[in-house]
């Protein structure tokens, strides 16, 4: 099984592309939260996600992954047509306060809706 971030790229630009497609009133964090919403931490086997082995020694087991190795998980393409819950993103607007003024500048970083 090939895996590393030089395949994970390609399968999540094209797993991307299906969900425009299916989605296509849905915005970038939309797709981005139905994939990561999804994932899992089991791999297509249903087996915990192990870090790679690293050692030629076949003897040697592999040790379970934490979220630091696996980021979001396993992506389910299937699951992520049809997350039942998406996260959202827009514009926020924050104030800044300057130091030692008592003028506030407001910032639009992102709108929630």
């Amino acid at each position: 099984m090939l895996s590393g971030t030089s395949m994970a790229a390609p399968h999540i630009s094209g797993i991307s592309a299906l969900l425009i497609h299916a989605h296509r009133g849905w915005s970038n964090a939309a797709i981005r939260s139905a994939i990561l919403t999804t994932a899992s931490q089991f791999d297509n086997r249903g087996q915990y996600i192990h870090e790679s082995q690293l050692s030629s020694n076949a003897s040697t087991p592999n040790k379970l992954s934490s979220p630091f190795d696996y980021g979001s998980g396993f992506v389910n393409a299937t699951a992520a047509m049809d997350p039942g819950l998406i996260f959202d993103v827009g514009k926020i607007s924050i104030s800044i306060k300057q130091k030692g003024s008592d003028i506030f500048k407001s910032k639009h970083f992102l709108e929630v809706m």
